[in-house]
């Protein structure tokens, strides 16, 4: 365990990526469940977010993102902690992280790494486009043959995290991920997570 990891054991985690259905009145909605990821520029609709995901290192050199709490990058960059990950397309548990290819799922591997059992995913639509306009300066924007690669990767997670007893819910209308439990946001509230 690095100095810098936070104990997530019996906390619930919400893990914001920034697909086409990702908003801030969702992230505020579900602020009081517990600690919040935040994937490159969700980071601007919930600047309040404990962490920031970001696994490439052009978008670090590129966006030179402000941010207060905790960040946390794929690669060596000096504006962030290094999560040293592997790529491929599964779960790892000493001192890496499985790629899958999106910082969705390094976000999933470091949450479940860190101890929690309760996770939201929203805004991870693998569909096509972010909340925000595509990226530019040089960095991917990806197509849907990276979305099929992705997904597949999810779907090799889910029986790992069903083991574990974690509890991964989707909310977003829009995700094409379905290999975990879907829920709206005013479901999993009413279900009490983190309250």
């Amino acid at each position: 365990m690095r100095d810098w990891w936070p104990d997530l054991r019996g906390k619930a985690v919400v893990i914001a990526g920034s697909g086409a259905s990702q908003s801030a009145s969702q992230l505020k909605a579900l602020r009081p469940i517990g600690y919040t990821i935040v994937i490159n520029e969700t980071r601007l609709l919930a600047p309040w977010a404990n962490m920031l995901y970001a696994c490439d290192r052009r978008y670090w050199e590129v966006k030179k993102p402000e941010f207060d709490g905790l960040k946390v990058s794929g690669q060596k960059v000096d504006q962030a902690h290094c999560a040293n990950v592997r790529a491929v397309d599964e779960m790892l548990w000493g001192d890496e992280v499985g790629g899958g290819g999106n910082s969705g799922f390094q976000s999933l591997n470091l949450a479940l790494k860190w101890g929690s059992r309760k996770i939201i995913l929203t805004g991870i639509d693998l569909t096509g486009g972010h909340w925000h306009q595509a990226h530019g300066a040089g960095l991917a924007n990806p197509q849907e043959q990276t979305f099929k690669r992705w997904l597949s990767a999810f779907r090799k997670a889910s029986p790992i995290c069903e083991d574990m007893g974690a509890d991964v819910v989707v909310c977003s209308h829009l995700s094409a991920l379905d290999c975990f439990r879907r829920q709206t946001v005013e479901g999993v509230l009413s279900e009490g997570w983190g309250l």
